[in-house]
């Protein structure tokens, strides 16, 4: 047990009860649906870290738009729950919410990340969206590399 483990922090004072708001392409992949379309493997990391992320709160399956993450935050705090804003997407298809901490999970395994709008979509710029982001969590040494860089 690490001392940032959830179970250490519970046992040292009350913690509020957390809210996980998990986004991604909901492609139908975890139920053996659509398995090869654009972001399928997004879906599959995402039921990977459920377990994990269930230990931290209530996961909650929210669809990526900014109306549908202000009514899960919302319907969170109604319910005393301190939500949290966890990505498994592209840069290209997050979006944040604006009143939560957002996390964002991408898969990347080129040498550069985008730096420029292009295609008419603001969110090609990798670098701008990544700013609005509170958390990245990367698949390995290569990734985070690559968006430091």
């Amino acid at each position: 047990m690490s001392p940032c483990d959830p179970q250490l922090e519970s046992e040292a004072k009350p913690a509020r009860r957390r809210a996980i708001l998990l986004t991604s392409y909901q492609t139908g992949a975890t139920r053996g649906k659509n398995l090869g379309v654009p972001g399928y493997s997004y879906d599959l990391v995402a039921q990977l870290f459920v377990p994990l992320l269930a230990r931290w709160g209530e996961i909650i399956p929210v669809a990526r738009e900014s109306s549908a993450l202000e009514a899960a935050t919302r319907e969170a705090r109604r319910r005393g729950l301190d939500p949290i804003h966890v990505s498994f997407l592209p840069f290209q298809d997050f979006c944040p919410a604006p009143s939560v901490p957002n996390v964002i999970v991408p898969a990347w395994e080129f040498p550069d990340a985008p730096d420029h709008v292009f295609d008419g979509n603001p969110r090609n710029d990798w670098l701008a969206a990544s700013r609005q982001c509170d958390l990245i969590l990367v698949g390995g040494q290569f990734t985070g590399e690559t968006l430091q860089r």
